[in-house]
Order: C-alpha cells, then structure tokens, then sequence
C-alpha cells in the first residue's frame, strides 16, 4: 500500500512541477501590460457632447402626487384594452393551430389515398 501512495504522491509532484513550467511559459510569452493599456489611453471617451442642455432634460419627480379618480380609470380602462388585446391574440392563434391540424389531417387522408390507389 505505501509503493502505491509513494507513485501517487510522485505523479502528483509531477504534475505540479510540469503546470508550473507551462504557467511560467506563457506567462512570460505573453505581451507586457503597458503595452497593452496604451491603446485604451488614446480613445477619447468624452460623453459632454451628447448630452442635451439642462433646460431641454426631463427629471422624474422623487414624490409623485397620488393619483386622480381620472388617472385610476384611465389606467383601468388601460389594462382591459390590454387583457382584450391578449384574449384576442390567444384566440388568433388556437384558430391557426386548429387550421394547421386540419391541414395535416387532410394531408395524411391524401396520401393515405395514393397509397390505397398504388
């Protein structure tokens, strides 16, 4: 038992020594980190020029006012559209589905007919 941990601990220092090594070889093949970052200085990353002047910005307000009953109904009023809209979407797409599986049935009947006739 101990010949066999005295191999494995020996591959394990192996294998250690041998990672190292090819660490150290890349790591000195590899281009400095000056050289590299000198292309990043010269970009030019100013983002003054796209902003718009101050007086033209829109802030949102920190407090808002609690809403009116007119706001409360539009919103309501907002969020049906919305549900009739998914209902109606759904609805679309059961009707495409059904006709697609028409379309199959009628495809299978079709074929199973050339085969009848073959």
């Amino acid at each position: 038992m101990s010949k066999w941990s005295k191999r494995l601990l020996g591959l394990a220092a192996m294998g250690s020594a041998i990672a190292g090594l090819v660490y150290y070889l890349k790591k000195s093949d590899s281009p400095k980190e000056e050289e590299t970052t000198d292309d990043f200085e010269d970009e030019d990353f100013d983002l003054d020029h796209d902003l718009k002047p101050v007086s033209d910005r829109e802030y949102v307000p920190l407090n808002t006012q609690p809403k009116t009953e007119e706001a409360v109904k539009d919103d309501e009023a907002e969020e049906a559209d919305v549900e009739a809209d998914v209902e109606t979407e759904e609805a679309k797409e059961e009707v495409e589905a059904a006709e697609e599986a028409v379309e199959t049935e009628e495809k299978a009947e079709e074929t199973e007919a050339e085969n009848e006739e073959a």
